[in-house]
């Protein structure tokens, strides 16, 4: 029988846990890609992280934070535009790795353009897999 410190390691699966570390090795199918040609985002929860999937208008596929980290809006209600994921709040852009690739008015008030380095969200790479008939 397992101690209860032996269940909390095998059993916690959320970020920085060493069974979620683990668990983050592999591939998972998570949705039909179909279902991002009628809608670009869909809401994924995976191994305990809430996450957005989405396809930009490239079709290049994205997995990342489900919340923006400036003021917590959900990205599943985001803006596709070429090159990732428009947050609807306050036009933070997300690339399909989580970096932030702008932020609309705060070049203006840090004019370095340095900040958006700092502000990126969780991403994980996804590949779109055709199915295969034998």
């Amino acid at each position: 029988m397992l101690s209860e410190v032996e269940n909390e390691v095998l059993t916690h699966v959320g970020s920085g846990t060493p069974m979620g570390g683990l668990l983050r090795n592999y591939w998972y199918p998570i949705a039909p890609s179909a279902e991002l040609f009628e809608h670009p985002t869909k809401e994924i929860t995976l191994l305990g992280e809430d996450l957005v999937l989405f396809r930009d208008r490239q079709g290049r596929l994205g997995l990342i934070d489900r919340f923006c980290p400036h003021r917590r809006v959900n990205m599943a209600y985001g803006i596709p535009e070429n090159d990732g994921l428009r947050c609807p709040y306050h036009g933070w852009k997300f690339d399909p790795t989580g970096a932030c690739i702008e932020q609309p008015f705060e070049e203006t008030v840090r004019p370095d353009g340095k900040f958006k380095e700092k502000c990126g969200i969780a991403g994980y790479p996804v590949e779109e897999n055709a199915v295969r008939s034998h």
